[in-house]
């Protein structure tokens, strides 16, 4: 029974501390998940029917987690949770909120801030921090910015993508 509870609070350490190095929750309201969702397309793209519901407490119709669900032809079902991940529009998503997993693309409803953001968002949600801003984002093409930072006494510059699709902008980052 020691042996069980001991390793039943190892796990759930394990578990925070992966989650807390991923960077804080965000609030999402439950069109602009779903949006996300479909612009992104996961799990698959174009699900004939997508509902989620949110999870917990939330104010104002906005909340941390949502469990969804998505119906594809002929009637496969997909059930996942997801969630915001730190900021910039980056989703984690999984079978439920602690195997949740960062998904490679984020959703960003309009590109204010978007490039700083997301670019921030995403060295945090990769365990790349503490970071220091060198300056501010460079447009290098009409969709992709080039972030630069300092992580770890290294130069390290992160690329952000946006793709502009119904009720927003899909992104995707990379670091080099």
């Amino acid at each position: 029974m020691k042996t069980t509870l001991t390793l039943l609070a190892a796990t759930l350490m394990f578990a925070a501390s992966a989650s807390a190095a991923a960077g804080p929750s965000v609030a999402w309201s439950k069109k602009d998940v779903t949006t996300a969702i479909r612009a992104i397309g996961y799990p698959k793209p174009h699900p004939v029917k997508l509902a989620c519901a949110g999870i917990g407490t939330g104010s104002d119709a906005y909340y941390d987690w949502f469990r969804c669900k998505a119906t594809y032809r002929p009637h496969h079902v997909r059930r996942f949770v997801v969630g915001g991940e730190g900021e910039g529009g980056w989703l984690c998503a999984g079978k439920t909120p602690v195997t949740c997993t960062l998904l490679r693309h984020g959703f960003v409803t309009s590109l204010a801030a978007a490039p700083d953001r997301a670019a921030r968002g995403y060295l945090q949600d990769t365990g790349r921090f503490p970071y220091q801003v060198v300056h501010f984002c460079q447009q290098t093409t009409s969709t992709t910015y080039s972030c630069p930072f300092t992580v770890d006494a290294a130069s390290v510059k992160v690329t952000v993508s946006f793709k502009q699709v119904k009720g927003g902008y899909v992104t995707t980052a990379a670091v080099s």
